[in-house]
């Protein structure tokens, strides 16, 4: 895929292209309103424009290192030099990360025959700066980017939680009941996904039977139910009972490789089974 704008709205353009417009008057008013800016974009851009969701983040990147060289000779005011286009897509550089993939040597530029000194010295500092800028290839075994929040119903607490998004469901597939995308606690202390009453009955969980719910300072029976826990592109199914606050317990954390810094907690696909799994016990 080649990402090709006009220079007017070329950020908005950008978005659009890829399905993300949402985020357009985010990336404007926070000042990437240029070609430039998309070109040199990393993830901690991304985390300064508070984009969490790691497949929007995937698409950003992937996109932006494929914007066509043609916007880039346009930044350079050089676009009116079609010869330079011909010869950069006869050496097999079409988009950005062509341009930060190779050596910008002075037998390059030959070969390129940019010839006058005032745009040879033009292209090799702005693809020099181009490669100093590269950004991290996004990590495919990401599934979801967790982050340090406060979650709706505990503002008047001044920690931070650790906390991710999904969507709860009643089945697998196209035509199951989904929830929106809905922060959860992330509790290790718990083996249960917990929902609020109202998001549960709206989903028309399937029962399963009631249970000894024990918190910290009492036992109550509750009812336990069967549900789908949605984390980025993984699906996989969870007993859930109904709390004040939607959180995940240690049995969703254990199918996932953790990294955590003051950012953002980063949960990976993990390759191999848990075989250590102790065996099922009653909720918490």
């Amino acid at each position: 895929m080649q990402t090709v704008m006009a220079s007017r709205n070329a950020v908005e353009n950008f978005l659009e292209k890829i399905g993300l417009e949402r985020y357009g008057t985010r990336f404007l008013t926070q000042g990437y309103d240029r070609i430039i800016d998309l070109c040199i974009l990393d993830e901690e851009d991304l985390d300064s424009l508070s984009i969490r969701e790691r497949d929007d983040r995937f698409k950003i990147l992937d996109a932006a290192s494929l914007i066509d060289v043609a916007d880039w000779l346009q930044h350079l005011d050089l676009d009116h030099e079609s010869c330079y286009m011909e010869r950069l897509r006869a050496e097999g550089i079409i988009t950005i990360r062509d341009v930060k993939s190779r050596e910008w040597s002075d037998e390059l530029l030959d070969s390129l025959e940019i010839m006058i000194p005032g745009h040879r010295k033009r292209v090799k500092s702005a693809a020099t700066f181009l490669k100093w800028h590269s950004a991290k290839e996004p990590d495919t075994r990401v599934v979801v980017l967790g982050y340090w929040g406060q979650p709706p119903g505990l503002k008047d607490n001044p920690h931070p939680f650790l906390c991710v998004q999904g969507h709860l469901k009643s089945d697998t597939g196209e035509d199951a009941r989904s929830s929106e995308l809905t922060e959860f606690i992330v509790d290790s202390g718990s083996d249960v996904v917990t929902a609020t009453e109202s998001l549960i009955q709206s989903l028309q969980l399937e029962y399963l039977r009631n249970v000894d719910s024990r918190g910290p300072y009492s036992t109550a029976n509750k009812p336990l139910y069967r549900g789908i826990l949605k984390l980025g592109t993984e699906e996989f199914e969870v007993e859930v009972i109904p709390e004040q606050v939607t959180s995940v317990g240690h049995v969703v954390m254990r199918k996932f490789k953790h990294l955590i810094d003051g950012k953002f907690h980063y949960w990976l696909k993990d390759d191999k089974p848990d075989e250590t799994q102790p065996p099922h016990e009653e909720p918490e």
